[in-house]
């Protein structure tokens, strides 16, 4: 009975020891960090890294969180940040960040995977932070402007990228361990949204402006926002947007199909040494506007603009498919990680050629736009 009192009260005593974490800081004594922008001195060849941090000096209440950059220089990125305390009061704390923007000339000059090893090797780092490159001069350019939505420019940055395929499906949000999955997985480069400054209302703001295509974990060049559209039918990212199509199949668009749903299945097929890529694209939609004048309660017209709108996906996929090949040879639709994945000893005999053979690869689309509504006039 006496030891099971002492036990009894050891346990309660251990519990006033236990309470609380035992490595919590305060909003005092930490400076909380939004994004990260890194660039480059051309001259000195040192990175250069600025932080955009959370403003705790004004009500949050009156005006909500605002942001300010703080910039520093090492001959590493690690040693940058670390240099940045020269500046602060408290240490950075990283856990919050939204946003990692990486200048044009960094990924031109560096591997991706090397710039981003200091991010995904830090406990504080969150591996779910969304990678984008800036084509401004500067990449820490994309947090002085003002946002429309957010006074913070990093989680403006974040929210565009994260809501871009559920409403326009113009980029291919790609978080931080992702990236690094796509870099050490074969059969596939990374591709990463791209933002540039435009002139909104006579102020300046950023602007999610398609995609940035890597090969061999450097940048190669960019889809524009409408090529980057069929980028992601092709890789099955599409979650929404608007698909505009010709009634006419004469080139003007004049019919705005809204996108439900959007399903991309790839396949291939190996013969007598013959490889080709399948795809079957299965597309549903609402007409969401028609500039023409449609019959909507009449199905062989609706049957004409699906099968219209299906040759027009194909042809328009097909051309980024080419420009891609011809243009940057870099497979950033992942066909040789479908071979690797279904046949990975068929992989094992293409993939010392693949940088011959994927420029010449033959691909075969076949789409099917399915119209569920027509959205009548009242």
């Amino acid at each position: 009975m006496i030891k099971r009192i002492v036990c009894c009260a050891f346990c309660l005593s251990a519990l006033f020891l236990l309470n609380g974490c035992w490595d919590y800081r305060g909003l005092n004594e930490i400076t909380l960090v939004s994004g990260v922008a890194v660039d480059k001195d051309p001259l000195t060849g040192r990175y250069l890294v600025s932080c955009e941090i959370i403003d705790l000096t004004q009500s949050l209440q009156e005006k909500g969180p605002t942001g300010k950059v703080i910039e520093s220089e090492g001959s590493t990125i690690f040693e940058a940040v670390r240099n940045a305390k020269r500046r602060l009061v408290n240490k950075l704390y990283f856990g919050n960040a939204q946003v990692l923007v990486l200048s044009e000339q960094v990924v031109k000059e560096e591997d991706l995977g090397d710039v981003i090893d200091w991010f995904l090797r830090d406990a504080e780092c969150r591996e779910t932070v969304h990678v984008v490159i800036s084509q401004e001069k500067k990449a820490s350019d994309l947090f002085r402007v003002s946002g429309t939505d957010q006074t913070v420019a990093a989680f403006e940055l974040n929210s565009i990228v994260t809501k871009d395929p559920e409403f326009t499906s113009t980029t291919s949000p790609l978080e931080l361990y992702k990236v690094f999955d796509k870099i050490v997985n074969p059969g596939i480069s990374p591709t990463l949204p791209a933002f540039h400054i435009t002139e909104n209302d006579e102020k300046e703001i950023d602007e999610l402006n398609g995609i940035a295509i890597f090969k061999n974990e450097r940048l190669q060049g960019y889809l524009s926002p409408e090529d980057s559209k069929y980028f992601l039918f092709i890789t099955n990212g599409v979650k929404g947007g608007i698909l505009p199509i010709s009634s006419n199949d004469d080139g003007s668009n004049d019919v705005s199909l809204e996108i439900f749903e959007n399903k991309t299945k790839p396949s291939f097929s190996y013969k007598d040494g013959k490889l080709k890529i399948k795809l079957k694209v299965q597309t549903t939609v609402d007409v969401a506007e028609a500039e023409t004048k449609i019959a909507s309660s009449d199905d062989q017209t609706i049957k004409k603009l699906e099968k219209t709108g299906s040759e027009q996906l194909k042809r328009r996929m097909e051309a980024v498919i080419k420009k891609v090949q011809k243009q940057y040879n870099s497979d950033i639709f992942g066909f040789g990680k479908l071979i690797y994945k279904k046949n990975p000893k068929l992989w094992e005999t293409l993939s010392p050629d693949w940088d011959t053979l994927f420029p010449n690869l033959e691909v075969e689309i076949t789409p099917e736009i399915r119209i569920i509504n027509t959205a009548l006039k009242k």
